[in-house]
């Protein structure tokens, strides 16, 4: 999944998700659960490179609506987030943040069914987390999650 955080010092980022995905028998909507890693490395100025890395852990419901072989859904939920951010100062060490935060997300895509049993792709993830940043004699927030957008493979019936 590629990603954008326009809130956030780390505007970009590169990762991955894995959601699991439950229909009990007669329920309208499925049930998600899904976990999501991203991270980034830039130089932020003469001296300053920065690394971050963001994880998310969700729950959630999803509604499918299946065409022929086409299937789009569209779904929302409640997640935990938790970031660390990494300044590398050239030559004078370096300094560690690390937060966490509660939110929530919404995602949509479209599948093509390919012999009944494989879907293939896209998908977007919005997700809005604000998370306090330590050390605490530093603290402040930061808007983590951001827009996701990427190729979706699954596997099932």
């Amino acid at each position: 999944m590629y990603g954008n955080n326009a809130g956030s010092p780390q505007t970009s980022e590169i990762g991955f998700n894995f959601t699991f995905i439950v229909l009990p028998p007669g329920w309208p909507v499925s049930l998600t659960l899904g976990t999501s890693y991203a991270s980034s490395s830039q130089r932020l100025g003469a001296g300053l490179d920065e690394t971050a890395h963001t994880s998310e852990i969700g729950v959630g419901a999803r509604k499918t609506i299946a065409y022929g072989p086409v299937r789009a859904f569209g779904g929302a939920g409640l997640a935990l987030c938790s970031l660390e951010v990494k300044d590398q100062y050239v030559g004078q060490g370096y300094m560690t943040w690390v937060g966490a935060g509660s939110g929530g997300f919404l995602e949509a895509g479209a599948t093509w069914r390919i012999k009944e049993i494989v879907d293939v792709g896209l998908t977007v993830r919005y997700s809005n987390f604000w998370s306090d940043r330590f050390p605490v004699q530093k603290a402040r927030y930061w808007d983590a999650g951001g827009l996701f957008g990427g190729l979706l493979v699954g596997y099932g019936p």
